[in-house]
């Protein structure tokens, strides 16, 4: 058997995200060894139809398809397998990581997981708020396995409190200027309805004041012409108008005419009843009264 060679791996990332905590735990590169080599051909020769099912080719294809399907792996997918194969460590509440714990797991799942793959899903697992809880409240990391794996630095703890501090802070700012936000925007709106009832009633009040000058113009038309000696075609020639138009706006002006002697009979009637009304409700004046000869005054000093 052929002696077994040690690969240098590349220094894996601290699990401890954020920066701050994961830049405290310094790390250094770790060995892991290669898998024994196949033993020598010495053996006794396989059958054919093992031979058959170990070709190269077949070999190679199917190494081509596990590495596809480790490559196409989503952080999402990783973080489920975890949780399946580790799920001492990986499930319930969470618990601090043990330092340089991706060689614990590329070393117990080889060629399940991808470095890169791995590093995403394990800052995304140590940056959540409730690992970070976990830092300020344990004293120790764990393993693959949930049993204890050294005790947690006061450093690390530190950042951890600190990181959370920071968030909290963050958060409060955030919530303040949403508000303040809200409230300019409230403001805004409310300024925006006022000009835009402004608007509307400035408009409002032209349209009317439009109309009225309208129903001048036709009080008038009809004033003049109920005063011309002039026939209706020499009239609308004199008017600038058509005898069409003109006979429109006289038959408007006459029920606008009729409709303000109606209303003003209406008011001269309330003016009318209105006197009438207020005497009848002054309450009336009752005469003297007048003691007779049995009240007190009569009857003089009783000896």
């Amino acid at each position: 058997m052929s002696p077994t060679s040690a690969v240098s791996l590349p220094e894996t990332l601290t699990p401890d995200s954020p920066p701050e905590v994961a830049n405290r735990e310094s790390e250094a590169p770790s060995q892991v060894q290669d898998e024994p080599a196949v033993a020598s051909t010495a053996a006794a020769p396989a059958s054919s139809e093992t031979l058959v099912a170990t070709t190269p080719h077949e070999s190679a294809v199917g190494t081509e398809t596990n590495a596809a399907a480790v490559v196409a792996m989503t952080p999402a997918a990783c973080s489920a397998q975890l949780k399946q194969l580790f799920p001492a460590l990986f499930t319930g509440v969470a618990k601090p990581l043990k330092l340089r714990i991706q060689t614990d797991i590329q070393t117990r799942a080889p060629g399940l997981f991808t470095k890169q793959l791995l590093s995403v899903v394990l800052r995304r697992y140590t940056g959540s708020h409730s690992y970070l809880v976990a830092l300020t409240q344990s004293t120790h990391r764990f393993d693959l396995d949930g049993a204890e794996a050294g005790e947690l630095s006061a450093e690390h703890k530190q950042a951890a409190m600190d990181e959370l501090t920071l968030r909290r802070t963050t958060q409060r700012d955030a919530h303040r200027e949403a508000h303040r936000e809200a409230h300019r925007e409230a403001q805004r709106k409310l300024e925006h309805d006022q000009r835009q009832e402004r608007q509307d009633h400035q408009a409002h009040q032209e349209r009317q004041a439009l109309e009225e000058q309208k129903r001048r113009n036709r009080a008038t038309l009809l004033h003049d012409f109920e005063n011309t000696t002039l026939t209706p075609a020499n009239f609308s020639v004199l008017k600038g108008i058509t005898v069409e138009a003109m006979e429109g706006y006289l038959a408007t002006a006459r029920q606008e005419a009729q409709a303000r002697r109606a209303e003003q009979a209406d008011l001269s009637k309330d003016g009318a009843r209105e006197p009438t009304r207020q005497r009848s409700q002054e309450p009336r004046a009752e005469p003297p009264r007048h003691e007779g000869r049995s009240g007190p005054s009569s009857r003089g000093h009783r000896r």
